[in-house]
């Protein structure tokens, strides 16, 4: 597989909740990985190769966090430190120090804190990559030009002025993107993400790239897909389902 696998959590915590994992979870997750013969990789690793000017091993990995939770720096980071697994948590740079009760949440999730500055400053000094994942977290097609443009450059500007810090990588809220967002991404960051299952190819989009959530990895864990090359036809058909979820489902998402 010549190809680069994204992976996509959120809280990491005991509770159960639609977008938490367990501590152990994300263990088994990242040893699984490696077991099967992938190699940690970084967003920037990930943008040079697709601009061909580094080669990555056929099999690496990427680990991001969405939200901003603070179990980023409370039970993810000592996970990552001791596997050594690099990673990217992407925050929504208006709530720091606040909770995740955005307009459109999820009811099934509660209110759960997300990182304050100091703790953010502590995941960078160990080295996670920071990303911007808006300035308020809203579905940004609903959005008009200016607000548009404020929660995909601004909010990076604001992250970057509070932890010192270079801000390169987007994540869409809920993956919610058309061509203007993947438009204005390309004009400020060097990879943005969605959340559309799928492998990274060499011919993707660096600014619509799409990711596995970890619940879909562990899916094919279970199936023992890993280390095969029915990975990418998986990932094309979990895609296909939760589109036709969505359409069932109505407006919604993370």
């Amino acid at each position: 597989m010549s190809a680069v696998l994204i992976v996509t959590y959120h809280d990491i915590a005991e509770s159960a909740s639609p977008v938490t994992a367990t501590p152990r979870q994300l263990t088994n997750d990242l040893e699984a990985l490696a077991a099967a013969g992938f190699s940690w990789a970084s967003l920037d690793d990930c943008a040079d190769w697709l601009a061909g000017t580094i080669t990555l091993p056929p099999r690496s990995a990427i680990v991001t966090f969405d939200d901003g939770y603070a179990s980023v720096a409370s039970a993810a980071l000592p996970v990552l430190q001791r596997l050594r697994v690099p990673a990217t948590v992407f925050v929504v740079a208006g709530r720091i120090g606040g909770d995740n009760q955005w307009p459109g949440q999820w009811p099934s999730i509660g209110r759960v804190p997300l990182l304050d500055a100091g703790a953010l400053r502590e995941l960078t000094a160990a080295g996670v990559t920071l990303g911007c994942h808006s300035l308020t977290h809203p579905r940004l097609t609903s959005l008009d030009d200016a607000a548009a443009a404020a929660e995909i450059g601004e909010a990076a500007d604001r992250l970057e002025h509070l932890a010192q810090v270079a801000v390169r990588h987007f994540a869409y809220p809920y993956g919610v993107r058309g061509s203007r967002e993947i438009a204005a991404a390309r004009r400020r960051y060097r990879t943005a993400v969605s959340a559309s299952c799928g492998l990274v190819e060499r011919k993707s989009d660096p600014f619509d790239l799409p990711r596995f959530d970890a619940h879909d990895l562990r899916v094919a864990m279970r199936l023992g897909l890993l280390k095969t090359p029915w990975l990418g036809p998986y990932a094309g058909a979990r895609r296909l389902a939760r589109r036709a979820r969505g359409a069932l489902a109505g407006p919604g998402g993370r």
